[in-house]
């Protein structure tokens, strides 16, 4: 895990070398589908979660948005309801840090005019559209149900893109698909969720 962060890094870095890079952060919430898929005798419910974010994306000389990364720092809560096992109900609890490589497929900015008190004022009205992927550490806590060991770590890959309603408000969907096992006793049980939220920029 440690060498796919580490060659992500470096591709990002250099593909943004010759580009204006500024930081920018923000906070996102949204409902979270999803839970502990191979688990038989339960039913997921749809959750929230929200995150603390920074991105790091180039411009290109016309100031459009070209390619660069998002690290998360992301907050997952899931419930499964025992449906006849006789285990009980499961609650999942994840923070996780996703490490994303991002691609700005299309940008487009609007401008209108208004008269206000007699001076004509422009405003803009900017649109971006990203894909993202990249690998994703989280940290677990479960409880509920017949399972006394789980893992303290958890590994997944993270994919989606979100799209910017305007200069600040944008709306993501992505998957986190698990790829390490959460019970021992249990090698096809992985945390996986799908996520459809709403972000803001705060800088």
């Amino acid at each position: 895990m440690k060498k796919i962060l580490f060659i992500l890094l470096v591709t990002v870095v250099t593909s943004v070398k010759a580009q204006r890079i500024v930081p920018v952060f923000g906070l996102e919430g949204g409902g979270l589908a999803g839970g502990l898929t191979g688990l038989n005798g339960y039913n997921s419910q749809i959750w929230g979660n929200g995150s603390f974010w920074i991105d790091f994306v180039g411009t290109n000389r016309n100031g459009n948005p070209t390619v660069g990364f998002k690290i998360k720092l992301n907050y997952n809560y899931y419930e499964m309801n025992d449906n006849g096992n006789g285990g009980g109900n499961i609650t999942v609890a994840e923070t996780t840090i996703p490490v994303l490589f991002k691609v700005c497929l299309a940008s487009s900015t609007q401008y209108s005019t208004q008269n206000e008190g007699g001076e004509t004022k422009v405003y803009s009205l900017k649109r971006d559209l990203f894909l993202f992927a990249g690998p994703q550490v989280g940290f677990p806590s479960i409880s509920g149900g017949s399972f006394k060991t789980a893992q303290k770590t958890d590994y997944s890959a993270v994919a989606g893109g979100e799209i910017y309603l305007n200069n600040t408000v944008y709306f993501a969907l992505y998957r986190q698909t698990g790829l390490s096992t959460i019970f021992p006793s249990q090698p096809n049980v992985r945390l996986t969720g799908f996520t459809a939220a709403f972000g803001f920029r705060l800088l």
